[in-house]
């Protein structure tokens, strides 16, 4: 009788880097267990079951998750915003009343008060919903011979709390024992994991685990501690094992003018209020100058340029970028010139394809750059996106999005630019060591089905 295999992950959300790895998944299975049955498990199980074309369910009760959320907005300079007045609803008489007063004084004493607060209320009137959400959730897994939870960075809680990603985690993680499905974590990523409590959780859930493996030694050090010695393998990123489509698929090539290449532009919403869990509407900015003056002289140097977006929301940084552009009558091309969208992993990397340089903001917009063998200067909002170009021998290429220089950012894109053919070549080598690494992995996992 054939297998059934769940592929889990926060996915489903526009978002593909996170469908490169499910993609890289779904494929690698198919390819080592031709007739296995796959079910996918996302965020959003309509957009899996059409992009996919397999079964979908969700891994989150949805009217529960709509209500708990974990998002402290902080001023440009890092301190606590100023927090609203106390509700008279919760007012009380004598010394309680006043040291709560005074706790909320504080900033962020404050901020865990109302966290807690909202959680507390929202898990009370929520719990029969997610009771039932559960016991269908554990009927389902009834009939999954193995659960991968594939990939990404789902190890974090900078989005949600501790009762986002690492909730999330552990309930599937007691479920799948509960039902006795096989429970594999492949190649994830952590960090931010900031709270105490989101840290207990990714580690209880992982006790669950039947097999373990980062995406990086950074991800490893982070969760693992001589308290929980999980000793879980380092294998790279799931989306290195992706296909490349046939050449035949790609767009049109954009024409090197002279000896200039094509440099492909990724920018992503850092500190944008529209999207990201930390509102910084000045640091948006500064970003956005940053990125339009590199832009600009490209335009000056020449350079052939396009934009592209891994993300829904990147088309709104892209937005920005080019009515900065026009404002200072560097181009006043539109955006159906200048943009490259995607609606499928397929296109993103038939894009990426027509580039000759990258220069990218999103992680993943790094690591499917690489698979195309392009260099990469990389804008690095986090250590993971230093620490791959380091690894692909790019280190010199990495810069810090919170201290970027625009002359500093120029000079190293002119420096990779003289050097990319060699920068290419080190990049072909390290990917295909990636590949062989990922086929050593599947084999593992898949060969005990």
């Amino acid at each position: 009788m054939s297998k059934s295999v769940g592929i889990f992950g926060h996915y489903g959300n526009l978002n593909l880097g996170d469908e490169s790895i499910i993609a890289a998944v779904i494929e690698n299975i198919k390819l080592r267990l031709p007739d296995a049955r796959l079910h996918g498990f996302s965020i959003n199980p309509d957009d899996t079951c059409k992009r996919y074309g397999i079964p979908a369910y969700p891994i989150r009760n949805v009217a529960r998750n709509s209500t708990v959320t974990h998002k402290i907005k902080r001023s440009p300079m890092g301190q606590s915003a100023k927090q609203p007045s106390r509700s008279a609803a919760v007012d009380s008489l004598g010394s309680a009343a006043q040291a709560k007063a005074m706790f909320k004084k504080i900033p962020v004493v404050a901020d865990v008060m109302r966290l807690g607060q909202k959680v507390a209320f929202s898990l009370v009137k929520s719990l029969p919903q997610e009771m039932r959400f559960l016991a269908r959730s554990y009927g389902i897994l009834k009939n999954i011979d193995l659960l991968i939870i594939a990939g990404s960075n789902q190890f974090l809680d900078n989005f949600g709390g501790p009762f986002g990603f690492p909730y999330t985690l552990l309930k599937w993680s007691i479920l799948a024992r509960l039902a006795s499905t096989r429970l594999v974590y492949l190649s994830v990523g952590a960090g931010p994991l900031d709270a105490r409590l989101s840290r207990l959780l990714v580690r209880l859930a992982l006790m669950f685990s039947d097999y373990t493996s980062y995406r990086d030694l950074a991800s490893k050090k982070l969760i693992e501690t001589r308290a929980f010695p999980k000793n879980g393998k380092v294998y790279p990123d799931l989306a290195y094992s992706l296909t490349l489509p046939e050449p035949a698929n790609e767009p049109r090539k954009m024409d090197a003018v002279a000896d200039k290449p094509v440099v492909a532009i990724n920018v992503m919403p850092m500190y944008d209020s529209r999207y990201w869990c930390v509102h910084d509407d000045d640091r948006y900015q500064q970003y956005i100058e940053k990125v339009t003056a590199f832009c600009a002289k490209l335009f000056q140097e020449k350079y052939p340029v396009f934009f592209f977006a891994t993300q829904k929301k990147d088309e709104n940084v892209i937005e920005d970028v080019l009515v900065m552009l026009r404002k200072e009558n560097v181009t006043q091309m539109e955006a159906e010139e200048l943009v490259k969208r995607s609606n499928t992993v397929d296109e993103l990397m038939s894009i990426l394809a027509s580039a000759q340089i990258v220069v990218a903001t999103r992680f993943h917009g790094t690591v499917l750059s690489l698979l195309t063998e392009k260099p990469v200067l990389g804008i690095c909002y986090y250590r993971k996106t230093d620490d791959l170009l380091r690894e692909v021998e790019l280190g010199e290429y990495s810069l810090s999005l919170d201290t970027l220089d625009p002359d500093q950012l120029w000079q190293t894109f002119k420096k990779l630019d003289k050097n990319r053919t060699e920068a290419s070549e080190r990049v072909g080598k390290k990917i295909a060591s990636f590949r062989r690494s990922l086929d050593e992995q599947y084999d593992v996992v898949l060969q005990k089905m």
